[in-house]
């Protein structure tokens, strides 16, 4: 029985380590040597050991004081200071960075088979990666609130802010030097205007695509 008992307590027995992060912010790493979790300077468990995750990160960012950046069976997540999980490893995601946009409150860009999506600073999911799109970044043009540039297979497209495809990836990026941007036209909708450069490498022509649905807040 005594050995029985050794035993269990070595099995759960826990280490932990007090990290200071370059901006001030302190908290404990907590592990069993298997799964890692984290407490506060007050000892509140805030991510614990049963989660089962193999690695906890602190990831310091310029909009929010910061978040955890946590693994499972090889796929990322992401927990708020107070523990709680934003974004669930078991989603599957390769790669989840934290993107500073202050337009939109910050968002986690996301991976998953090779293509990109994007969830909001709350972990819900806006674009996914099953749309197979190969690239996602957010652009804020004058007199657009921002969107989503999207490319697949070599052609680019545009979702807005809440991840509704507003230009479909197929009209512009192949036959356009420079790819296109987003204009407000005359009845309050958004347009893509491809570009084309000439040999001496000015604009030389535009190729209007079709109007796309208003991009709302």
């Amino acid at each position: 029985m005594l050995a029985m008992g050794l035993c269990s307590t070595s099995l759960f027995a826990q280490s932990s380590r007090l990290k200071t992060e370059k901006n001030g912010y302190q908290w404990y790493e907590i592990s069993n040597d298997d799964y890692y979790g984290v407490k506060d300077k007050s000892g509140k468990i805030l991510i614990p050991l049963e989660r089962g995750y193999s690695d906890v990160t602190f990831i310091p960012n310029q909009v929010i004081t910061g978040y955890f950046s946590v693994e499972k069976n090889d796929h990322e997540g992401a927990c708020d200071l107070t523990g709680k999980e934003l974004i669930s490893p078991d989603r599957g995601y390769e790669d989840v960075t934290y993107i500073a946009e202050k337009a939109l409150n910050g968002y986690f860009s996301v991976e998953k088979g090779g293509h990109e999506g994007v969830c909001d600073k709350n972990g819900k999911e806006l674009i996914s990666p099953d749309r197979g799109y190969d690239s996602v970044t957010f652009l804020d043009e004058d007199g657009v609130i921002g969107y989503f540039l999207v490319e697949k297979d070599g052609h680019e497209g545009a979702c807005d802010v809440n991840g509704k495809e507003i230009i479909a990836p197929t009209t512009f990026g192949v036959g356009y030097d420079e790819g296109f941007e987003i204009k407000k036209t005359k009845d309050g909708r958004y347009a893509a205007i491809g570009i084309t450069l000439n040999s001496e490498g000015i604009a030389s022509s535009y190729g209007y695509g079709p109007a796309a649905t208003k991009v709302q807040k």
